[in-house]
C-alpha cells in the first residue's frame, strides 16, 4: 500500500486564503504559508494569521505574499506586492522596507517577486531590478539587468538561487541570467525554446546541475 495520508488545510481550518504561494519550515519546526491574503504560521494543530493593518506600522506591508525565505538567524524575509518585510521571531513584529525610488539606498521598486538571504548575510531581492539589502546598514544596492524597465514585465526576475561564492542565477521572463556580485558580471542565457523563455523556478542539484 503506497497511499500517503493527507491532512487537508484550508480556510475551514484557519488558513487565511486557499491560494498558496509559498510553504517553508523554520528552525523551530513551524510551517509558514504565504498566501494571496496573509501570512500563516501552523504548528501542526493551530493556525495563526498575520495580515497588514493600515494603522500598525509593525504589521506586514501587504497581504499578497510572493515568497518567503529564512536567514541563518531564523528571521523570516517576506516578499510582497508592496515591499519587503522582515519578521524577527524573538521580537514578534515586522520591519517594513517599502519602495522609495528617489531616495538613495532605499528599496527601488514595490513588487518583490523573490527573496534570497545569502551566506554573507545579504538579502537579495528580484522584481523589476536586482537589489541587495545590507541588514546592518538597511541600505539597498541596485543593478540594472538586460532588458529591465518598469514597463517590461517579460524581464521581471522571478527567482534567484546561489550557485557558488558571489555567483547567482536568476530566472526571468527572458531566460536565465548569470550574475557575479563581486565583479558585477552579467551573462544572459536564453533558453533553446524561442517561444518559452520565462523561468519561474531554478534548482541546482548535488552534482551542480541546473534544472
Amino acid at each position: 500500500d503506497n497511499d500517503l495520508p493527507f491532512f487537508r488545510i484550508g480556510k475551514e481550518t484557519g488558513l487565511s486564503h486557499n491560494t498558496i504561494r509559498q510553504i517553508i519550515q523554520d528552525a523551530e519546526g513551524y510551517i509558514w504559508i504565504g498566501t494571496e491574503d496573509g501570512l500563516n504560521r501552523f504548528d501542526g494543530r493551530k493556525m495563526i494569521v498575520f495580515r497588514s493593518a493600515a494603522d500598525d506600522p509593525l504589521s506586514l506591508s501587504a497581504n499578497f505574499i510572493e515568497e518567503i525565505a529564512i536567514d541563518a538567524d531564523n528571521n523570516l524575509w517576506i516578499a510582497t506586492v508592496n515591499g519587503l518585510n522582515k519578521l524577527d521571531q524573538r521580537l514578534g513584529y515586522f520591519e517594513r522596507f517599502t519602495a522609495k525610488p528617489d531616495a538613495p539606498g532605499s528599496l527601488p521598486f514595490a513588487r518583490i517577486q523573490t527573496v534570497l538571504p545569502d551566506k554573507d548575510g545579504q538579502i537579495w531581492i528580484g522584481g523589476q531590478q536586482l537589489a541587495a539589502l545590507d541588514p546592518e546598514t538597511k541600505q539597498f544596492r541596485v543593478w540594472d539587468l538586460p532588458g529591465q524597465n518598469a514597463s517590461n514585465n517579460n524581464a521581471l526576475i522571478d527567482c534567484i538561487i546561489s550557485t557558488g561564492p558571489n555567483e547567482l542565477l536568476l530566472g526571468t521572463g527572458r531566460g536565465m541570467i548569470r550574475f557575479n556580485s563581486a565583479e558585477s558580471y552579467i551573462q544572459l542565457i536564453p533558453l533553446q525554446s524561442e517561444s518559452h523563455q520565462r523561468v519561474i523556478q531554478v534548482y541546482q542539484d548535488r552534482e551542480q546541475r541546473i534544472w
